[in-house]
């Protein structure tokens, strides 16, 4: 579904990405590791087109993302959270969802009565889409809720949620285990898996929390200082040494001295 091909993104004379290559198949729920820096958002942000790279390949259903504006991307069936919540506080939680649906699906610059029977039809379908996302998350019962009032675990899966209900077919999960407790992250492992088995949708996952990577990914890659250094299964990565190195910053077996 999902393939960058030795992608390169440099800032200056940093190179935050040196060729990075990763695929993320249909139905797979991949997730993308490293230390601070190492480049992991700068890789969402090449395939969301928010940076350019300066050299490399990405491809979406074999559509090359390269060719096509910022705005083009969630149209695609990509749809993206961001490592801090983004949320609008004045909204409630089912204008919040809603939001999410027309960021894929516009009025346009229709004009009189097509325009009208068109927006009619899109509200419609985004309250569809929304109250269906909040079931399958548990927010139904907060619909009319303000999203700044909810727990910051809660205020998390809204965010997911706007981002589901434009229905991707590839959701980019930036951090979603940042601040969370050791139940609301049960709850994100759980609600991460459940989106992929019950609306088919494929997962890239960045995040630090490590029980949560290796309990739900089926690979994972890993990036050190914008490099691929390790990808596999979990049990490959948790056990590779250069991936133990670049977490601990000392070589293996030189932990102690």
């Amino acid at each position: 579904m999902l393939e960058l091909s030795d992608v390169e993104v440099r800032f200056g004379g940093l190179k935050a990405l040196d060729g990075l290559s990763l695929e993320v198949g249909v139905g797979e729920i991949v997730s993308l590791i490293g230390p601070n820096g190492a480049g992991k958002s700068t890789a969402f942000n090449v395939i969301t087109r928010i940076v350019h790279p300066q050299a490399g390949r990405v491809r979406f259903d074999d559509i090359d993302l390269l060719e096509l504006p910022p705005h083009a991307i969630a149209g695609l069936g990509i749809g993206r959270t961001y490592q801090g919540l983004e949320l609008f506080g004045s909204m409630t939680v089912g204008e919040t969802l809603i939001v999410g649906y027309e960021a894929v699906e516009r009025c346009g610059l229709l004009s009189g009565a097509i325009r009208s029977t068109r927006c009619t039809a899109l509200t419609e379908s985004a309250h569809r889409a929304a109250r269906e996302v909040a079931r399958r998350l548990d927010l139904d019962g907060l619909w009319e809720q303000p999203v700044t009032a909810l727990p910051y675990g809660v205020q998390k899966r809204v965010d997911i949620g706007r981002a589901l209900v434009g229905r991707p077919r590839l959701l980019l999960l930036d951090e979603p285990a940042a601040g969370l407790t050791h139940s609301d992250l049960d709850e994100l492992g759980d609600a991460i898996s459940r989106i992929r088995s019950d609306l088919d949708v494929s997962v890239l996952l960045v995040e630090h929390h490590m029980p949560l990577v290796m309990s739900i990914s089926d690979r994972v890659y890993v990036l050190d200082a914008g490099r691929l250094i390790a990808d596999g299964s979990p049990e490959e990565v948790r056990s590779n040494q250069r991936v133990i190195e670049a977490y601990l910053g000392v070589p293996v077996g030189e932990e102690h001295a």
